[in-house]
């Protein structure tokens, strides 16, 4: 089972206006469901999304809203009673102001006797439009570019991650796999190269997606971005900007 706040911990969490939904999405042959987490807050609005992979040996379920204060017994409670979760159909209401919500996800699948079975979930964030300081201006990020930048796009990125992240580790594997067999090089210069990464992105590190007429040639500067997103509700997306979605047949459950 995979649980999540829907937050990052901060003191906007219990600010008001958040809730959940279930979703289906299916493409290329894959599908993936799970549950959206919508965070509307006045800044830098963003959708958490928890998904797994559906399966012919693997049986999805999932709770779209529980509070996450206390043991969370119910929650429990309900997994143990036959293994799977079962949770109303629709979208959970939007929190009140000093409430959090928190939703879970359950993969069920059989483990043979004297084996073992795994079973995969995915998270992802997608926050397209970001603002810092004065928040006079605001960026688009990259990743708008494939994904799209409505704001829909949580579901495909869980949907790539779930169906390319094998390839990934292949590919992680055969860049890292000869300076980390190199005897000649220290174990520190190692470890700062591959195991302190993190701090590009946790340093305040963005990348951001810029017009293809845009002139750096004196140093990247930031331009006149997207307008400002509507006002995040139930029912209605957070953002509003120019470009396709990356989503395709996205059902909302």
């Amino acid at each position: 089972m995979f649980t999540m706040t829907n937050g990052s911990g901060h003191k906007d969490d219990k600010g008001g206006g958040h809730w959940n939904e279930p979703f289906h999405l299916e493409k290329e042959g894959e599908a993936v469901s799970g549950v959206l987490l919508h965070h509307c807050t006045p800044v830098n609005p963003y959708t958490l999304c928890i998904a797994a992979r559906e399966q012919s040996d693997r049986e999805t379920s999932y709770q779209t809203a529980f509070s996450p204060r206390g043991t969370c017994g119910a929650l429990w409670n309900d997994l143990i009673t036959d293994g799977r979760l079962d949770s109303p159909t629709g979208s959970s209401p939007p929190t009140q102001k000093g409430e959090k919500v928190a939703a879970a996800l359950a993969v069920g699948c059989t483990v043979p006797a004297h084996g073992h079975n795994s079973v995969e979930f995915s998270l992802s964030w997608d926050m397209p439009v970001i603002t810092f300081g004065s928040r006079e201006r605001e960026h688009i990020r990259r990743y708008t570019r494939f994904f799209g930048g409505k704001g829909d796009a949580a579901p495909s990125l869980c949907h790539y991650a779930l169906t390319h992240y094998r390839d990934w580790e292949r590919q992680i594997e055969a860049w890292q796999g000869p300076i980390l067999q190199d005897s000649s090089l220290p174990s520190w210069y190692k470890s700062a190269l591959f195991n302190e990464l993190y701090f590009v992105a946790d340093g305040g590190t963005v990348w951001v997606e810029l017009p293809e007429d845009s002139d750096v040639s004196g140093g990247l500067r930031s331009e006149e971005g997207a307008p400002r997103p509507t006002t995040c509700r139930q029912g209605v997306r957070p953002f509003r900007l120019p470009g396709g979605s990356g989503v395709q047949d996205v059902q909302h459950v």
